[in-house]
């Protein structure tokens, strides 16, 4: 997996919580497999196949068990031909608005409303050192933090990042596990290089997933 976590301009590998995350395991309980819907949808849809004495059976109905044959091969193939693996590089956003560490909360809260986005990255010489979020600075708000505060007061310096090869299977099953929406995408060096939020994944998720579960 090629997560990292950044602290104070350092990497170090990221630990995936243990296995007994009971929100992560009702949430897999709820989700049907690829199997069972391919079972609901195609399986159950075909006629029990000719035997040895299928010479038995009327043309018609030979001929009917053949046509859905034929569907379920040619619906297998299309399957394989659209699958690829997608990457963060694939979906992320290029286009960024960021702050340095000497900003201050006014000056986030200004940009989040400007364009109306919710992670600022806190970058210092090209290098990610930091980010916040609109709750985190709207927290800061009602309790009273002054808006001149500077941001690396208050930013979250322990940021978990990938890279452009990163999967997207993975970021979004790190997203789920560590309660997160955004993970930024970087270099080696920690330079940004983009973004990739869970409306990223979603929007993914709408326009490719092969069978329409959420109509």
């Amino acid at each position: 997996m090629s997560l990292m976590v950044t602290f104070n301009g350092q990497f170090k590998p990221y630990r995936r919580p243990p296995k007994n995350n009971d929100n992560v395991h009702r949430i897999r309980g709820m989700a049907p497999s690829f199997n069972d819907l391919i079972e609901h949808y195609v399986d159950k849809e075909v006629p029990d196949r000719p035997d040895k004495d299928s010479k038995d059976l009327p043309k018609e109905k030979i001929k009917e068990i053949n046509q859905n044959k034929s569907k379920i091969s040619s619906y297998a193939e299309n399957q394989k031909t659209q699958k690829r693996k997608v990457y963060a590089r694939d979906i992320m956003s290029t286009k960024i608005e960021s702050l340095t560490s000497k900003h201050t909360v006014a000056d986030g809260m200004k940009l989040l409303t400007k364009y109306e986005i919710h992670h600022l990255p806190i970058v210092n010489d090209n290098v990610l050192v930091g980010i916040v979020s609109d709750r985190l600075l709207l927290k800061l708000l009602a309790d009273d933090k002054p808006t001149t505060t500077p941001l690396e007061q208050v930013m979250v310096k322990e940021v978990l990042v990938g890279q452009e090869h990163s999967s997207i299977s993975d970021i979004a099953r790190v997203m789920l596990e560590e309660r997160i929406h955004c993970v930024p995408i970087t270099t080696e060096d920690l330079e940004l290089k983009g973004l990739v939020t869970s409306s990223d994944i979603l929007e993914l998720l709408v326009h490719s997933f092969p069978l329409e579960i959420y109509a």
